[in-house]
């Protein structure tokens, strides 16, 4: 979900989620908030508010060159014990793929992904998109230091093992090695 962060309030007598509570704000979250939510007029109901649930799926690298202020403007609107769920490509897992088997390109059919420098990519997937995006690329312990720095505690990294690339075979796909680089943090927020 590019530029879009999901938002969910739990019932707290029943421990179930409940959809009043669910609130869905467009804005790039890599810039401040507030100003955005006023100009949408959408900001009185944003601003007392405090979430149980935070999912930021595929959308982080939006916050690439202001990591601390997205942090801190979640932290914001977080209750205490809040689960925030990052699904994300690691920097990491993509350049052992790519050095393994001496790539800067991938490619599945029209759709591809590549290399351009030390902290970005290109990318095409044809389902989605009419020209190539740029973007960059975290590694997960630049994330786990910019969370747990700001009261936010590591409970989870969905990963593959170490040496996943190393153990599956050639003739595996590339592509579907390439979606294995994809992982998921999840944090707790304690206040």
């Amino acid at each position: 979900i590019d530029y879009n962060i999901i938002l969910q309030k739990q019932n707290e007598s029943q421990n179930e989620t409940i959809n009043p509570n669910k609130n869905y704000f467009l804005l790039d979250f890599s810039k401040n908030w507030k100003s955005q939510l006023k100009k949408q007029n959408r900001y009185n109901e944003f601003k007392d508010r405090k979430f149980d649930t935070i999912l930021c799926l595929n959308s982080i690298h939006n916050t690439y060159t202001n990591l601390e202020s997205f942090v801190n403007q979640v932290s914001y609107v977080s209750n205490n014990n809040c689960k925030l769920i990052i699904k994300f490509l690691n920097k990491t897992s993509l350049d052992i793929l790519l050095q393994k088997y001496n790539k800067n390109r991938l490619q599945f059919g029209t759709n591809w992904i590549q290399k351009i420098n030390k902290n970005q990519i290109k990318y095409y997937y044809s389902h989605c998109h009419q020209e190539p995006i740029i973007e960059y690329i975290f590694d997960h312990n630049e994330l786990i230091r910019g969370f747990e720095t700001n009261s936010w505690e590591l409970l989870e990294h969905t990963k593959l093992d170490d040496d996943y690339i190393e153990r599956t075979s050639i003739n595996s796909y590339l592509w579907e090695k390439y979606l294995q680089c994809f992982e998921i943090l999840v944090f707790k927020f304690v206040e």
